[in-house]
This record gives structure tokens, sequence and C-alpha cells, in this order.
């Protein structure tokens, strides 16, 4: 993928000297993704209450929605984790939409459980942080951090 590929070129300077990759994924901390759409959707329907009350004003919605999508930016914490061949390094990434990471969070050693992931969202804990991984990286997240090298 190419998020992946990008967050991996972008992650190499917060490697020690001589470090390889061996797997790449991206996570959400913070609030529940579920939470997030739940969020959303309340914000539609007050929207749509608001509106339906004060007649034919159809920007009154629009602040509901300006509303829920700055908490869920403010609320939501977007990460890059790498298993490389010595550590499981967990890197926070901008709230904007960048794939471009901007600190360490956690070196947590190989070895370190990930998973076991299910559902749309697996919730897993790396370095005291609860995450979540949507199921389009399942695939490039190990089950634990002891996974052979990627070809």
């Amino acid at each position: 993928m190419r998020v992946l590929q990008k967050a991996e070129e972008r992650s190499r300077g917060f490697l020690e000297p001589g470090e390889s990759v061996r797997q790449v994924f991206v996570a959400q901390g913070g609030i529940n993704p579920w939470a997030t759409m739940w969020m959303f959707a309340g914000a539609v329907m007050l929207g749509i209450v608001a509106r339906r009350l004060a007649g034919e004003a159809p920007w009154l919605g629009l602040p509901w929605l300006l509303i829920a999508l700055v908490v869920a930016l403010l609320a939501t914490t977007r990460r890059v984790v790498l298993v490389t061949d010595r550590a499981v390094v967990t890197l926070a990434m901008g709230r904007w939409g960048t794939t471009r990471p901007n600190r360490v969070v956690a070196r947590l050693p190989l070895g370190t459980r990930i998973g076991p992931l299910s559902g749309t969202y697996a919730k897993v804990e790396l370095g005291g942080e609860r995450l979540w991984i949507h199921k389009k990286f399942h695939g490039s997240a190990p089950a634990s951090a002891a996974a052979p090298p990627r070809r």
C-alpha cells in the first residue's frame, strides 16, 4: 500500500543506524473509531432536527458537523508502528492527514504481542496505549513482533 510505503520511508530518521524494517502498519489511538462514527451520525441528526425546527435554514446543520469534526480530530491520535529487526517502534503522526511521523511514542522489545486482530477495528495495547487497527491493515500487522522478515 502506498500509505504504508510513505510511512516507512518517512520513519527511517527515527530508527537506530542499521535497523531494518520488517513490517509496518498504521493505527488509531485516542477515541474509539466507532464513537467517532456515532458522533458524526448524532451531528447529522441534530442538524436535521435543527433544520426542521427552524424551517428552511439548511446551514443550521453545519455547526454540528463542524463541532463533531473538531472533537474527533482533537480526540484522535494517529500512529505508525514499525516492527524492525531490533524492536517494535510506535511513532506519532500529525492529526491533519499527513503520513509524516513527528516523534517516537514507544520503543518496545522484539517479541511484543500485537493482537489477536479481529473485527473491523482490532483493539490492541502497545506501550501502555490503546490503539485500534483497521481491518485493511490486519495483513500488515503481525500477531507478534517475532514475525519473519518481510519479502
